[in-house]
């Protein structure tokens, strides 16, 4: 009897349980396997719209911050689209997709966008005369006042306010070791702004200036060169990089990128590749503007940029933290002392909407440089940077997600932030960055809310040059990166630049094959002949590249490095530096 009282209790009690739970387990799987899925469609879509930011970047050698802003919006519209099309499989009407994604954010250099929804509340627009008829001009729709409109809110830069020793400052951070200082002296009501890269151990030594046991001089000059396509020839052409803009020189005589053997021809001029890959021709002409021509003449064949960063970078530092280059404030003729921000705390922050309610980690002097250099990954300067730009998202768009039940279509959804992993944080405090939230949309089979974002980073931008994104040109005609084992034990022979008219060290974005106009690709780096294609261990990644996540990238040149190695990389990486794009820019 027990036992069929056992059966009994069985079949009545535990197999009904039995088959609740494992209709319970298999929903639960069904759910997520489902996200995975969305995750699967959120990734493709947001790696579509990191691709389209890459390609518009490479293909033209032009860059302005209008430039910026449109390949955003194209990237954007590239997300939009693969977005739409991916979920349209899952039986979502793509017309509602957007209503599930709260905000698209670009983390760029020095700051960063937010692509959201917002009203527009531009005024005293619709009767303007625009083409002076007598009649006022309707404006479009969309820029209606009280409209509702998707686009790029404005630009928030990575700034932080401080009070220290009756002067108020705002310090404007970037993905490296380059900042911009605005200062108001409360006692003198005066007010300057400087901008410039934070680096520890440089030295004057005359005219000249030594980091890490390599001297820079006035006088060591380069003539950097690239293959270029363009209407009816393939030639090799020699550039300078300035403002971002890659500037080529054309040799009339020639007709191609020689250098002349005396001095230039009245017809020569300057040109770049614009968005349309097209030759912007005669940016300015010898005939024309003799001044400014060789202005940019002399920048393509005498190239010291290398020399000019470490000279500036020490005037810059040593007037931020030790108050010891003067300089003239408000243009009076005076000049007026540096400053002395050697002991700056978080203490010192001033209260902001920017940054309202986050709390600071105490990383000591922030500026300090006792322990380790400023533009070391783990010194305090760069721990209170990452938790500076952290702070500024994580404030701005938390605003921006939780204020989208406002515009969203979607019914019964609570629009939060997420919580950010921290990998995905070192992303976004160092890297051009895309990330999309999708929130609100039913998983598929269940009654819950898919609630997730995506992170992808642009490892080839124009916006800032990474340290760790210094390659180097080798005998054997291949390119590398600097902490190759292949390079460090001599299998791999550096290029000489008596050979190349440069220290053979590039941006890694300038190997990348780039696309014409009329969608013919080509190399740029073609030089005396040769086409340098990346190298094994480049491209296999193994044991020959040596990491640098527990030691970053000035450790190792500094550690590790011959003295040749090292002028190569510090060479290239000031060269590239000095002619990138700064939006506040100042010279001391």
């Amino acid at each position: 009897m027990k036992l069929q009282y056992l059966a009994v209790i069985f079949v009545i009690i535990i197999m009904p349980m039995i088959i609740v739970f494992s209709e319970y387990m298999n929903t639960q799987i069904g759910i997520i396997k489902t996200e995975q899925i969305y995750d699967a469609k959120l990734f493709d879509s947001t790696h579509d719209a990191i691709n389209a930011f890459k390609i518009n970047t490479i293909n033209s050698t032009y860059y302005a911050p209008q430039s910026r802003v449109r390949n955003i919006e194209a990237s954007v519209k590239t997300f939009y689209n693969s977005l739409l099309t991916s979920f349209q499989d899952e039986g979502n009407l793509a017309i509602s997709m957007k209503s599930y994604v709260p905000a698209v954010v670009f983390t760029m250099y020095d700051g960063y966008y937010i692509y959201a929804p917002f009203t527009n509340i531009l005024t005293g627009v619709e009767d303007k005369d625009e083409d002076n008829d007598g009649v006022g001009d309707k404006v479009d729709d969309e820029y209606k006042n009280g409209k509702i409109i998707d686009g790029l809110k404005p630009f928030v830069s990575y700034s932080c306010r401080y009070e220290y020793n009756n002067k108020k400052y705002i310090i404007t951070y970037s993905m490296d070791n380059y900042i911009f200082v605005d200062v108001f002296d409360k006692v003198s009501n005066k007010h300057q702004s400087k901008g410039g890269y934070l680096i520890n151990g440089i030295q004057k030594v005359g005219d000249s200036y030594k980091y890490d046991g390599i001297t820079f001089n006035k006088n060591d000059t380069e003539s950097l060169k690239e293959k270029i396509i363009g209407a009816n020839s393939k030639d090799i052409y020699y550039y300078t990089l300035f403002d971002g803009t890659k500037y080529y020189y054309y040799n009339s005589l020639k007709d191609n990128g020689e250098k002349p053997a005396g001095q230039p021809n009245d017809d020569d001029y300057i040109f770049y590749i614009d968005e349309q890959r097209e030759r912007h021709k005669q940016v300015v002409s010898k005939k024309n503007n003799e001044t400014e021509f060789m202005e940019y003449y002399n920048r393509i064949f005498n190239n010291n940029y290398a020399y000019l960063y470490y000279k500036e970078s020490y005037e810059f530092t040593k007037w931020l933290l030790e108050g010891g280059i003067e300089v003239d404030i408000d243009g009076d003729g005076t000049k007026d002392a540096g400053q002395n921000l050697q002991n700056l705390t978080i203490n010192n922050i001033v209260k902001s909407e920017n940054y309202s309610g986050y709390d600071f980690a105490d990383v000591g002097s922030i500026f300090d440089s006792t322990t380790s250099k400023i533009q070391y990954l783990n010194s305090n300067f760069n721990r209170h940077r990452s938790d500076v730009i952290r702070a500024i998202i994580t404030t701005n768009l938390s605003k921006a997600i939780t204020g989208y039940k406002l515009y969203s279509k979607t019914t019964g959804v609570s629009f939060l932030m997420p919580k950010i992993s921290d990998t995905d944080w070192e992303l976004l405090e160092n890297n051009i960055c895309i990330v999309a939230f999708m929130q609100g949309i039913n998983v598929k089979g269940s009654d819950k809310r898919y609630n997730s974002y995506c992170v992808i980073p642009n490892n080839f931008n124009k916006e800032f040059v990474d340290e760790n994104d210094i390659y180097i040109l080798t005998t054997d005609t291949t390119y590398t990166r600097t902490n190759d084992n292949t390079i460090k034990d001599g299998t791999k022979i550096i290029q000489n630049k008596n050979e190349l008219g440069f220290e053979p060290g590039l941006l890694r974005m300038d190997f990348e094959t780039r696309e014409d106009k009329d969608g013919e690709f080509y190399n740029p780096i073609t030089l005396n002949g040769n086409l340098y294609l990346e190298s094994y261990t480049n491209i296999a990644g193994a044991s020959e590249i040596n990491g640098i996540e527990k030691i970053d990238m000035y450790r190792y040149v500094e550690d590790y490095c011959s003295d040749r190695l090292k002028k190569v990389y510090y060479t290239a990486l000031g060269r590239e530096r000095y002619g990138s794009f700064k939006y506040t820019i100042n010279e001391i």
